[in-house]
């Protein structure tokens, strides 16, 4: 399964029913339609300041008035079930408050819809619209993601395509492997401009270039059985319904053809993929293949000679004792701390016993651990020969003498 996010910004006025667009003061609905690739379920999640239901309905294609199916009201933010339609190909979006009070396009700050599809939609060209419903000249077998499309020509302008949507201010790039093993021969229109994006619908008549191209790319006829790589992108500053379209209707009529391809696919700038095993996106900064040299981009993290992990966007560490002052470590003594760290305060039997000057330690005493007269005023302390203790056991100038005998 795959998500998919669409912010719907063409909301209007308005409610629909079965034959179309209706007015009404209490409802707001998008204007048009957005395709659904084998949908599963379908989220819309509506701000405002009111609380706010909402609607879906489908449709199998992209102008029939009647809808396939309409959900009725569901909380906003709720999932809506649509595994039952797997024949819709396009939904549409109904709002209204929650305490049925009139409703203004305003009222809406924002939506997004958030779609669940299975993942074999695209890649099935079964699962493709044919530009004329009376079409037998495609024989399509879709097997572990390999399409094996037999196709004859016939005597219109025959083409199967996919609806997807563009964002505003993104690329949209399409990508798939292709090749024919018995080749074609082409007579008619723009020769082996075969995979195109279009703007407008593809029709069952007229060349592709009266569908506003979005982008295209040439396609190989030499007869291969070695699928080779195409990808096709959209640089157009567009948002709406895009098109992927197979176009077939520049080959010679009445000439049988076999097309082999599998791994369609399309993404978006900030769509993250996994390309040849490695997790990116096409805004994704690329590594350099060979060592970086000075200067280095300010946010480009390295590690140092010394094992410190830095970019030029961290102040340079000041250093003591042969450690930077930010480096965590383990001490001995201390446990887990770092010099940038305050001295951690020592704690004994009798630390900070300011008013202590004096002390008796009888030759008993074999033991005096580390804190226990720190900070203390003592100045002058008498201890057996073999008593142990440490140097943070007496005040920093306090005299340690030793019973004799």
């Amino acid at each position: 399964m795959s998500t998919r996010l669409i912010n719907i910004t063409d909301i209007e006025q308005g409610t629909i029913d079965n034959y179309g667009n209706q007015s009404s003061s209490n409802r707001v609905r998008s204007a048009g339609r957005y395709p659904i690739d084998f949908g599963l379920q379908i989220k819309i999640n509506a701000e405002s300041s009111s609380s706010i239901k909402t609607n879906i309905m489908l449709y199998t294609d992209s102008t029939t008035n009647r809808a396939l199916w309409d959900s009725g009201w569901f909380d906003n933010g709720q999932g809506i079930d649509i595994s039952n339609y797997p024949t819709a190909k396009y939904f549409r979006v109904v709002l209204r408050k929650l305490d049925g009070a009139d409703i203004t396009p305003s009222d809406i700050i924002s939506c997004q819809v958030e779609i669940t599809e299975s993942d074999t939609g695209i890649k099935d060209v079964d699962n493709w619209i044919k530009n004329s419903a009376g079409f037998t000249q495609f024989n399509n077998i879709y097997a572990n993601g390999l399409n094996t499309l037999t196709f004859t020509g016939g005597g219109g302008c025959e083409r199967i395509y996919f609806p997807v949507v563009v964002t505003h201010g993104l690329s949209l790039t399409f990508s798939l492997k292709f090749c024919s093993p018995t080749g074609f021969t082409c007579q008619y229109g723009d020769d082996k401009d075969y995979i195109a994006i279009t703007k407008n619908e593809p029709s069952g008549s007229g060349q592709i270039t009266e569908f506003q191209i979005l982008g295209r790319t040439a396609v190989s006829s030499e007869a291969s059985s070695v699928l080779r790589d195409y990808s096709v992108t959209i640089t157009t500053d567009y948002s709406g319904l895009a098109y992927l379209v197979i176009d077939m209707g520049y080959i010679t009529d009445n000439i049988q053809i076999e097309l082999l391809y599998s791994d369609i696919s399309y993404e978006t700038d900030y769509i993250w993929h996994v390309k040849d095993g490695e997790l990116t996106c096409n805004n994704f900064y690329t590594a350099a293949n060979s060592e970086m040299t000075k200067p280095y981009p300010k946010a480009y993290f390295r590690v140092e000679p010394d094992g410190n992990i830095t970019s030029e966007l961290i102040p340079e560490l000041q250093h003591k004792e042969g450690r930077p002052l930010a480096q965590w470590y383990i001490d001995s003594t201390l446990g887990i701390t770092c010099w940038g760290q305050p001295e951690p305060i020592p704690r004994g039997a009798l630390t900070f016993a300011t008013n202590l000057t004096s002390c008796r330690i009888p030759t008993t005493v074999k033991y005096i651990g580390k804190n226990v007269f720190r900070y203390t005023k003592l100045q002058e302390v008498t201890i057996a020969s073999d008593c142990v203790y440490f140097s943070t056991s007496f005040p920093e100038n306090c005299q340690i003498h030793f019973y004799s005998g």
